[in-house]
């Protein structure tokens, strides 16, 4: 894995030779329907009602913001799952998952991308709330393997990601418990979300995402 220091230099470089409109994510939409809401831990996010018992929190990497993940929030909502997304530290995350219980959602799945992801592992490794049912890690800086046979794992990996080493996302895989699945995008460059900005990945790794969550 790479050391800190030399991941934040290679998100400043990248942020100086990517152009923004790479990296836009699309928050235009009036259609969406969500709240802002702030959690118990003082963080800020957006909370997607739905009618299930069924919920996700997104964590998205230190280059997006919670606003990153309502295109997803809004395909879950349309299959009445409920979504919270947050900015993306572990306390958020905590809070999040005290949100939705609150709200009776009893089925919770973690999203996380980069240091996002690593987000997720490490609240995993701090101890697995009884709701957390599945979990998708995009492309993780670091964190943990998931040892629990409870949780369903997704791992998200671009075969050339430009940040993190794949063969590392490969081993993380392979020492987490089942059940687990692991995508890797050959050929592909695209660091944790910036799959989902990619024309080539997008719409894949989206469905990927949404039937994962969705299925039993």
């Amino acid at each position: 894995m790479l050391h800190r220091s030399t991941f934040l230099i290679c998100m400043l470089f990248l942020n100086i030779i990517i152009s923004s409109s790479a990296l836009a994510v699309d928050t235009s939409n009036e259609n969406y329907r969500f709240e802002n809401i702030k959690l118990a831990n003082g963080g800020g996010a957006s909370y997607f009602k739905g009618d299930s018992e069924k919920a996700a929190i997104f964590s998205p990497g230190s280059r997006y913001g919670k606003e990153s993940f309502y295109f997803l929030g809004d395909r879950l909502q349309k299959l009445n799952i409920g979504s919270v997304s947050t900015g993306g530290s572990s306390s958020d995350i905590h809070a999040a998952i005290t949100f939705l219980k609150g709200k009776g959602y009893s089925k919770i799945a973690l999203v996380g991308g980069s240091m996002g992801g690593e987000a997720v592992l490490g609240v995993l490794q701090e101890g697995i709330d009884e709701s957390v049912f599945k979990v998708i890690v995009l492309a993780p800086f670091g964190g943990n393997p998931i040892k629990s046979d409870t949780i369903d794992k997704l791992f998200i990996v671009a075969q050339k990601d430009g940040i993190v080493s794949s063969s590392d996302i490969v081993s993380l895989f392979e020492r987490s418990s089942e059940p687990k699945t692991i995508k890797i995008y050959e050929k592909s460059r695209a660091h944790a979300q910036e799959l989902f900005a990619s024309k080539r990945t997008k719409n894949d790794v989206t469905d990927l995402i949404v039937k994962f969550i969705n299925s039993q």
